[in-house]
C-alpha cells in the first residue's frame, strides 16, 4: 500500500451563532497522489435580520482517522425560522456513520458518503425553501448568481487500492433556483498546482495567482516565504496551504 498522508487543520471552535442560514467564505485543499491537506478559516456570516459575522465556525472534520472533509457556502442554520437545526459537518458525520459499516470497499464508501452528504444538504435546503418561498433564489444571488453552488465540500481519503481520492460535492440550484440538487465529482487533480478552492471568484483568483507566482507580489512571496523554524520537510505542504489562507 502506498504511504499517504491526510491532514485536517481545524481552525475553529464551537459555533454559538444565533441567526438563520449561515454561509462561510474560504477553504483550501492541497491534493497530490501522496497527500491531502485541508484548511478553512472560521468566519461565519449569519443570515436573517442580525447578520453579524462571527469567527467561530467549524468547516473541517476528520472522519475515522482516514478521511478529511471541508465545506463552504451555506453550511447550516440554527433552530430559528425553520423547523430543525442542521450543519454540514453534522450531515457528513451522519453519512459516515450510516455508510462505514455497510460497504466493505473504501472507495465505494467514500463515493456513497459524498452522495449522501450532497443529497442531504440539498434536502435540507429544499425543506427550508418550502417554509420560506424564494429562499433559494435569494441564496443563489447572494453566493454569486447563476452557476453558483449553495454549498460545496471536499471529501478525501484512501480508496480500496490504497490511493488517495478527492471528491467534490455540491448542492446546486436548478435553472430557476426553485430546487437544490446534489452532485458529486471525482477530482483527478486540483487545478492550481495542487490547490483546490472553496470560496468566491476572488478567492479562486488569489490562490491561482500565488500558486502560479503570476504577479510580482506572488513572486516576492514565493522567494521570501519560509516554513516555521523547526518544521519538518514532510509538513511543508501543510504550512504552505495555511499560508494560502492567511
Amino acid at each position: 500500500m502506498k504511504l499517504a498522508s491526510i491532514s485536517s487543520l481545524i481552525l475553529c471552535s464551537f459555533c454559538p451563532a444565533t441567526s438563520q442560514d449561515m454561509h462561510g467564505t474560504i477553504g483550501i485543499v492541497y491534493y497530490t497522489p501522496d497527500r491531502i491537506v485541508a484548511v478553512a478559516e472560521s468566519r461565519l456570516t449569519p443570515g436573517g435580520p442580525v447578520g453579524v459575522p462571527t469567527d467561530d465556525g467549524c468547516k473541517v472534520a476528520a472522519l475515522g482517522g482516514s478521511m478529511v472533509f471541508v465545506s463552504g457556502g451555506v453550511t447550516g442554520h440554527l433552530r430559528d425560522a425553520f423547523l430543525d437545526a442542521w450543519d454540514s459537518n453534522g450531515l457528513m458525520r451522519a453519512a459516515y456513520s450510516r455508510v462505514k459499516s455497510g460497504n466493505p470497499q473504501q472507495h465505494r464508501r467514500l463515493t456513497q458518503m459524498a452522495r449522501e452528504w450532497s443529497n442531504a444538504v440539498a434536502d435540507r435546503l429544499n425543506a427550508d425553501s418550502r417554509l420560506q418561498p424564494g429562499l433559494l433564489l435569494k441564496l443563489r444571488d447572494m453566493l454569486g448568481g447563476p452557476g453558483a453552488s449553495f454549498t460545496s465540500g471536499y471529501l478525501g481519503g484512501l480508496d480500496d487500492a490504497g490511493n488517495l481520492t478527492l471528491l467534490l460535492m455540491q448542492a446546486t440550484p436548478n435553472a430557476f433556483a426553485t430546487l437544490a440538487e446534489g452532485r458529486v465529482e471525482h477530482m483527478s487533480a486540483c487545478p492550481f498546482r495542487g490547490f483546490c478552492v472553496l470560496g468566491s471568484a476572488r478567492d479562486l483568483e488569489v490562490v491561482r495567482e500565488f500558486a502560479s507566482a503570476s504577479s510580482e507580489r506572488a513572486r516576492r512571496e514565493t522567494a521570501e516565504w519560509k516554513p516555521p523554524k523547526g518544521a519538518q520537510p514532510k509538513d511543508y505542504d501543510a504550512f504552505k496551504t495555511i499560508r494560502m489562507l492567511v
